[in-house]
């Protein structure tokens, strides 16, 4: 009896030892992630690496019992798994080659991920939990309101087009159990505050407007990016069916559920009245393209380093600037009167400069064709045939002096020459210009 109360005793004490030893943790360690590309990061991004370093996690895995199995873990997508380590020496993970978390994890906004290693029934967190931020570029777009027809109420040609659609595309992960999914944030179209339709980012997107919106008068039409709430969608898809659900969101979006809409582009038109005619809608204006994180520390401070430089007030910065045009027609009022109207009338046909050899346009294509082809083409001819000409008279008035005979012969031969690589030179030109080097404006 006795030997066998010391048997338990010893069981128990190797039992409680084992799982002593096994359960046994310490602090998890700054493992020095290396994201690439470097951040700070802006969308699009194409791909990630994610590295640890070797050296830090070794040490800390000799701080617990062989066996186990390390993973890569990221606690805001379950989506991604546990990526297995294959190296621990070089802990390594890289969204091209996890075609389920490279949506999740290059989109906007703040990923966490951390190396767990498995040991039995534990999860010992081996790394602290890092972070990914990649910054959104606001979303922009141009819309309009078009028609082919008459442009009333009665006009079943009306539509919206959206077009020029950039940096709108980036996705959010949707887990249920069992099922994953990436879902692009859609965009939805506006006509007076009521949707037309809810679209998945493309970049050009037609709808129709519907008969009960065409009615006289002004009206607005806005694009919006939806911001999926991951959650309550979840929840819609398995209240709905995994299945059945797969298949209806991708075509009408009826169980996407969402938490935010930012403002895209926006526009005015008019509608006329029953068998009127509109008037000129407004020019689209393609909106600002500033990044988000210039709202951000460091570069809210007005610094234009540490990847600001695309700030506005830093070079290469994107927000739209408006060109000075000086308004040069007082110039004309200068000229001698006899050029006045010609210098104005210049000016009023658009792009073209008056100078002292006449008006000129500003654009080098029509400069080509208007005066290098038509008035310097003319010129060199008019001097050939003036220098044949010459020649002819030289021979004419020789008297049989060979030597003046063979002048003008020389200089008609090169006459004539001059002439023939005039008439050509224009298909000379394109030939090389545009069949040879394809420069633009010799078309």
């Amino acid at each position: 009896m006795r030997n066998t109360v010391k048997a338990a005793v010893c069981l128990i004490f190797l039992t409680f030892f084992f799982f002593s030893s096994v359960t046994k943790t310490s602090a998890a360690a700054d493992c020095n992630l290396i994201v690439n590309p470097r951040p700070p990061l802006t969308a699009p991004v194409n791909s990630i690496s994610l590295k640890f370093d070797g050296a830090i996690v070794q040490q800390e895995l000799s701080k617990y019992p062989s066996g186990g199995q390390l993973v890569f873990s990221f606690p805001e997508n379950e989506a991604c798994g546990n990526p297995v380590v294959s190296d621990p020496n070089n802990p390594v993970f890289s969204t091209n080659n996890n075609g389920i978390c490279g949506p999740f994890l290059t989109s906007p906004g703040t990923h966490s991920v951390e190396l767990i290693y498995k040991l039995a029934n534990q999860n010992i967190q081996v790394c602290n939990i890092s972070t990914i931020t990649i910054n959104a570029l606001n979303p922009t777009c141009k819309i309009e309101a078009n028609y082919t027809g008459l442009g009333d109420v009665d006009d079943a040609s009306w539509k919206v087009v959206a077009s020029d659609i950039k940096n709108a595309t980036f996705f959010v992960p949707v887990s249920i159990p069992g099922f994953s999914i990436s879902i692009p944030n859609p965009l939805r179209i506006t006509i007076d505050g009521n949707q037309v339709a809810v679209e998945s980012p493309t970049s050009t997107i037609e709808e129709p407007i519907p008969i009960n919106l065409r009615t006289a008068g002004q009206h607005n039409t806005s694009v919006y990016q939806l911001e999926i709430d991951p959650t309550a969608t979840a929840v819609s898809i398995a209240s709905f069916g995994v299945m059945n659900a797969t298949l209806r969101f991708l075509i009408d979006h009826d169980l996407l559920i969402y938490k935010n809409a930012q403002q895209m582009c926006s526009t005015t038109f008019e509608i006329a009245p029953k068998g009127a005619t509109p008037n000129p809608t407004s020019t689209p204006i393609l909106t600002p393209t500033i990044p988000s994180f210039c709202s951000l520390s460091p570069c809210n401070t007005g610094t234009c380093s540490n990847g600001c430089n695309t700030c506005p007030g830093c070079p290469g910065a994107v927000h739209p600037t408006v060109a000075f045009v000086p308004d040069i027609k007082p110039l004309c009022d200068q000229l001698d009167p006899q050029y006045q109207s010609k210098c104005s009338a210049c000016l009023a046909s658009g792009r073209k400069m008056w100078t002292a050899i006449g008006c000129i346009p500003l654009d080098f294509t029509a400069l080509i064709k208007d005066y290098i082809f038509t008035t310097g083409v003319g010129m060199a001819g008019g001097i050939s045939f003036l220098y044949f000409i010459y020649g002819a008279f030289m021979i004419l008035t020789s008297a049989g002096n060979t030597e003046q005979i063979e002048e003008a012969r020389q200089i008609i031969i090169s006459s004539l020459s001059g002439l023939f690589l005039i008439i050509f030179s224009v298909f000379l030109l394109k030939f090389i210009g545009v069949d040879i080097f394809k420069i633009p404006g010799f078309g």
